[in-house]
């Protein structure tokens, strides 16, 4: 699997060129439900993931996730 996780039930966003504030360097994300969360935590590899816990308060779904990244980077100015 792409993310390295094994679980049965989760869903993996991949962005191209994304660059995280959050200070990881995480290229992907990986939303999964709270049957998973410590396997994902420990399969995840964390410098390029980051774990979307469904269910949880504050967490987006990934239509609102890819909605905000998208507004995001059409507003960005291209960098030369």
């Amino acid at each position: 699997w792409i993310s390295g996780f094994t679980g049965s039930a989760g869903t993996a966003v991949i962005l191209l060129n994304e660059e995280q504030e959050n200070g990881t360097g995480a290229v992907g994300h990986l939303w999964t439900d709270g049957r998973y969360f410590a396997q994902a935590m420990q399969e995840l590899p964390k410098k390029s993931w980051t774990l979307q816990r469904s269910g949880n308060p504050g967490t987006p779904t990934i239509e609102e996730f890819l909605q905000k990244e998208f507004l995001t980077r059409a507003t960005k100015p291209e960098k030369n």
